[in-house]
């Protein structure tokens, strides 16, 4: 018998990534005045999740571009955000933040150092999803000297210095960054106070984490009669759903959704994946 090639090569982040963004998922929870759909974060909590049953890495790759997007909306610097968001929402190019996805409590900071003709940037930063090789933006926080706080800046794949590596890091697998003298372009910086605004981006994340194994407990018991169960996810997304609305950080959703996710998987042959291992 034979398959065409399509058959037997998954769909690529950058295919995936643009039938969602022709699907307008992107676009909620963004003013329309922005060329969004309007709606509240709440919508995108649940939209994930959606995604997320359907198809594990499409749920990964939801989840992480409309972080990038949020921290454009977020952001003091509205000349980047105008010219950014556009081509995000389409999901044309894919990005994420450095600073509120990685699950490690401590940041993972660049050092900046002034050259005397601008700044230049160095440091590392662990494995991000929805990242194509050489074609990415992304958020990363940056020092610049003891005892200030750091800023956050976006950065462009199209630098010089940037050297990307595929690795999984903490369960998720995607692109690492190595920044090497990277130059930083102080027209780029996104918040001046990196820590609150990663703080406030954590919330979104958290929740949306929270939908991604939401996701996959719905995928587990969609032919199960288990009306307790269901109840279960629906009352913890509804929860996850809420905080993000409010701007409030809750963990608990998620450590809920993966007790459950984990009794599932003890008491079944089969592993359940909530496509945070893949990029």
């Amino acid at each position: 018998m034979y398959f065409m090639s399509s058959e037997l090569t998954a769909p690529s982040t950058a295919t995936l990534r643009r039938q969602l963004g022709k699907e307008g998922l992107f676009r909620l929870g963004v003013p329309r005045s922005l060329g969004g759909h309007g709606g509240t974060k709440e919508d995108v909590v649940r939209a994930v999740a959606v995604v997320a049953k359907r198809h594990p890495k499409s749920g990964v790759l939801l989840a992480s571009q409309r972080l990038l997007i949020e921290v454009l909306l977020q952001a003091e610097n509205i000349g980047v955000m105008e010219y950014q968001l556009p081509d995000l929402l389409d999901g044309h190019i894919g990005g994420n933040c450095a600073s509120s996805w990685p699950n490690e409590t401590a940041v993972s900071l660049a050092d900046a150092r002034d050259t005397g003709r601008g700044w230049r940037m160095s440091g590392r930063f662990p494995a991000l999803p929805n990242l194509d090789r050489n074609w990415f933006v992304v958020a990363v926080p940056v020092a610049f000297g003891t005892g200030k706080p750091y800023s956050m800046v976006l950065l462009k794949s199209e630098e010089d210095g940037i050297v990307q590596r595929d690795e999984a890091s903490h369960g998720c697998s995607g692109i690492a960054l190595e920044l090497r003298n990277v130059f930083l372009r102080e027209d780029e910086i996104l918040f001046s106070d990196g820590k609150s605004a990663a703080e406030r981006l954590t919330v979104l994340s958290e929740s949306m984490k929270a939908a991604l194994v939401a996701g996959a407990l719905r995928r587990a018991v969609n032919n199960v009669e288990n009306n307790s169960l269901v109840s279960a996810i629906d009352n913890h997304l509804a929860a996850a759903a809420r905080a993000a609305a409010q701007g409030r950080f809750d963990r608990g959703p998620r450590v809920a959704f993966e007790q459950l996710l984990a009794s599932l998987q003890g008491a079944s042959a089969c592993v359940l994946s909530t496509g945070m291992a893949v990029a």
